[in-house]
């Protein structure tokens, strides 16, 4: 559940702060920005078929920490680009990221009875939901100290690095919250 919340807080740097920082930091138009988010969504409906045979091909864990990093790489492309096009290159990877959710999704899934599937679901749901509310200020707020002139040094890229950050904390975390469990030694 950890993971889902942090996968979904840092997924809103995306929405919140895209727009606000490709304009500010490589003088995007309207035009332009919107290329690129079509550029986003064609990436990630290209990978969208591919999630569950990867998933099947490689193994829930294994997807997992790709999708995790593959979020986490794109974060700090998008965060360290100094240029649109330096920028763009975090978004095929971007897509990847897709990976992560649905192996998550599939290990909640399997640690709970069939008849607490409902209850699952609306605990995912609440997370999200959860990780919305954070995202009203988290990220536009990083954005805007850090480029604020009054401290004398600016960082554009502050909020896709804290994104960064925090899908990197979700890969030490699904390390620990994915090994296999083994049955415990039984005393004589």
């Amino acid at each position: 559940m950890q993971i889902t919340f942090v996968n979904q807080l840092a997924g809103v740097a995306l929405t919140s702060t895209y727009v606000l920082y490709t304009m500010y930091r490589y003088g995007w138009d309207a035009r332009v920005v919107g290329l690129s988010l079509a550029f986003v969504g064609i990436c990630s409906v290209a990978t969208g078929p591919l999630t569950h045979p990867i998933i099947a091909r490689i193994g829930e864990r294994r997807a997992l920490f790709i999708g995790l990093c593959c979020g986490a790489a794109s974060m700090a492309c998008y965060g360290l680009g100094a240029t649109g096009p330096l920028f763009s290159l975090g978004t095929p990877i971007l897509a990847f990221w897709g990976l992560s959710g649905a192996a998550s999704q599939a290990f909640t899934t399997r640690r709970v009875a069939p008849s607490e599937q409902g209850q699952l679901q609306g605990a995912i749901a609440s997370i999200r939901g959860l990780a919305m509310l954070f995202r009203l200020g988290l990220f536009t707020s990083v954005f805007a100290a850090s480029i604020a002139t009054s401290h004398g040094w600016q960082i554009p890229g502050a909020a896709w690095l804290l994104a960064a950050a925090l899908l990197a904390c979700s890969i030490a975390r699904a390390a620990i919250g994915t090994r296999p469990r083994h049955a415990e030694p039984v005393e004589a």
